[in-house]
């Protein structure tokens, strides 16, 4: 009686070639990703000195603040601790403390 040869399955070899191809395919996938990045890093680099130079400026380019800078306003809602609210028989609202 002969023996049969066994197949890529029955071997493991078939598991083997599949992951071997989706490795392949992974790794030039990395590989695009890389070479995409570095790319536009070196377009970026050589770009950036002529966008600086080339940028449109404002008429009366100052140093100076365009507005007042805003400051900032606390409210309280809720009365600070030792103090006691009454609300008179006008409804006027008047703090102890």
């Amino acid at each position: 009686m002969t023996e049969s040869t066994p197949t890529l399955t029955q071997s493991g070899l078939l598991a083997v070639l599949l992951k071997h191809q989706r490795y392949k395919v992974f790794q030039l996938a990395r590989r695009r990703a890389h070479r995409k990045h570095m790319r536009a890093a070196f377009w970026s680099a050589l770009t950036r000195p002529w966008r600086a130079l080339t940028a449109p400026t404002l008429v009366e380019d100052s140093a100076e603040p365009i507005a007042e800078p805003l400051r900032r306003r606390t409210f309280l809602r809720v009365a600070p601790s030792g103090t006691a609210l009454h609300f008179g028989a006008n409804g006027v609202q008047r703090v102890y403390r």
